[in-house]
This record gives C-alpha cells, sequence and structure tokens, in this order.
C-alpha cells in the first residue's frame, strides 16, 4: 500500500486485516507524507503488517516509481497494490486465491467494483458481472465498452509477471493502471462477479485534483496513442471475432475526444480554455470548437436559470 494521505489510511487498513484468507501481509510504504501517518500505523501490533517510510517523496511526480518501489518489499506470488482510501470486503483475498487455483496460468485477477463517495455511501455499482475467465481480448473490449471499472487496486497481480513487464508509465500514472492491466492480461482475466472492492471518490484523491488537470492532458493524448499502437489479439474462437470486429470498428479517437472534454476540458476556468484545448493534441480544429460549445452550454448556460 503507497500510503500518503492519513484521512481513511486505518479504514483502508482495517479492511485488508480483515481478510479470510490468512496467508496475507501488509506492506505499508509512507511516501514521505507530510501528515501523521506513524500515528495512525504505530496502534497496529499485527505481526502481518510491515510498515516503511520514504526517504524523499516518490509518487509526487511519478507515482508509478513508487509502485515499482513498493513492489520491490513484496514477498507473496501474488499482490495487490492497494491504496491509502480504498475499502476491501473480508472476502476480496479467499476469492481471488480460488481463481489463482483453479487459473494457475492467469496472471491476472480481479473483482467487481463499487463506488463510495468520502463519508463511504454507495454512489456507484460496476455493470460488468462476468464470472471467471476472460480472455484479454475480451477485456480489452470490455474497457473499451465502458463496461469494465479499471483502478489499480482492484486487481491480484501474479508478481514474477509484473517485475518482468513493469508499468506502463504515463504523466502522473493517469491510465498506467487501464495500460498495465491490458499487459498483464495477455494470459487470461480471472474475474470475481461479486462487488469486493470499493474505490472512493474523494476531492484529494490523486486523479480527481485540479491540479491535475494540466498533466491529465498529455496522459490522456499518451494513453490514446499507447491504445492505438496496440496490437488486437488473435481470435480464438467466433465470440473473440466479435469482439475484435467491435474493436476494429469502435472508434479510438472518438474516446480519446471523449476523454479530453470529460476529464479535463469540461472542468477547466474560461481564461485557461484556450490553453488546455492547444494540450488536446490529436483533437482537430473542428473537435476543439464543438469542445467550446459544450463547455459553454455545461458552464455558462445554467448560471443563467
Amino acid at each position: 500500500m503507497p500510503a500518503y494521505k492519513a484521512e481513511w489510511l486505518a479504514q483502508a487498513v482495517d479492511s485488508i486485516l480483515a481478510q479470510t484468507y490468512p496467508a496475507i501481509e501488509l506492506i505499508v510504504v509512507n511516501d514521505c507524507s507530510p501528515h501523521d501517518l506513524d500515528s495512525v500505523m504505530a496502534q497496529y501490533t499485527d505481526p502481518r503488517v510491515r510498515y516503511y517510510r520514504n526517504e524523499q517523496n516518490i509518487g509526487g511526480k511519478h507515482l508509478t516509481r513508487q509502485w515499482e518501489h513498493c513492489l520491490g518489499f513484496v514477498r507473496g506470488e501474488y499482490l495487490v497494490m492497494a491504496a491509502d482510501d480504498d475499502l476491501y470486503a473480508p472476502t476480496f483475498a479467499e476469492e481471488c486465491m480460488k481463481l489463482a487455483m483453479q487459473h494457475p496460468s492467469v496472471d491476472l485477477i480481479r473483482t467487481r467494483v463499487e463506488e463510495i463517495d468520502e463519508v463511504g455511501a454507495l454512489v456507484g455499482l460496476e455493470s460488468f458481472y462476468t464470472k471467471g475467465l476472460i480472455s484479454q481480448l475480451e477485456y480489452i473490449y470490455a474497457y473499451r465498452s465502458g463496461e469494465v471499472f479499471i483502478c489499480m487496486g482492484n486487481f491480484a497481480f501474479k508478481t514474477s509477471v509484473l517485475r518482468e513487464k513493469g508499468f506502463v508509465d504515463f504523466p502522473r500514472a493517469l491510465g498506467s493502471d487501464i495500460a498495465t492491466t491490458i499487459e498483464m492480461a495477455a494470459n487470461g482475466v480471472a474475474c470475481v462477479d461479486q462487488p469486493l472492492f470499493a474505490f472512493r471518490h474523494s476531492t484529494i484523491h490523486l486523479s480527481g485534483s485540479m491540479a491535475q488537470l494540466e498533466p491529465k492532458m498529455g496522459a490522456i493524448t499518451l494513453f490514446y496513442e499507447w491504445m492505438e499502437r496496440y496490437p488486437i489479439p488473435v481470435p480464438q474462437n467466433k465470440y473473440e471475432v466479435y469482439y475484435a470486429n467491435k474493436l476494429t470498428s469502435l472508434d479510438w479517437h472518438e474516446k480519446c475526444i471523449y476523454d479530453y472534454y470529460n476529464q479535463v476540458i469540461r472542468y477547466v476556468p474560461m481564461l485557461k480554455l484556450s490553453h488546455f484545448l492547444s494540450l488536446a493534441r490529436l483533437a482537430s480544429s473542428k473537435e476543439k470548437t464543438k469542445m467550446i460549445l459544450r463547455w459553454c452550454k455545461d458552464r455558462v448556460l445554467p448560471l443563467k436559470h
């Protein structure tokens, strides 16, 4: 667990230590936080907990480097890169390990996702219900079609393979979780259909911070350039032929423009709108004009009511 925020750290730790699967250890790596994480962690005497403190902050500028740093402490065959504000149901690890035993060649296991707010209230529920093994092709299609919720914390990774492949690095790691899991899905993805992981939306979350809007624009561009280059896996059956055909017909560029607007442009103040549109490197002049009109509709017109 790369740790920086103190507000929900105890809740996150408690949810992990409450796992029904006995053979776990929790490694908390304090990323030189200005918050008092030491006092939070001092209350835990459980021998399954190991606590480390970085002398300098790593994740503030290069989050994937902090992930790699944390990976160096791992001793288990599988790992979960937990966050300091998310929650796990007690059976998360148990259900993941059941699938690991059933599908030993698979390097990636995931559970369905709940979305919660700052007080823990349910605000979203992933619609992807698949249980058991899916192919890399189906996983990519599920992402592109908007069915699957992807964040680093709801996956169990085979440690040796993750060390070999590494994390795909984008600015502030925005999109790195998606690209890394796609790479790790080469041997398929084993899926738990129960929502055993809760992703917390908060105003202090890295990926939701206003300060991240400019690097997020660069990350969106780099991610979609990466996706355009990523080879579609060779279909192995009629269902995979269907997924491959759908991926061919679905426009990654269209999704890129959607993300430019919905993840960044809609939140930009008027005086910075021109600057941020100039960062939308993959958007045409016509598409930028449409984003301006959409911004006016979303941000200006509602003020007149």
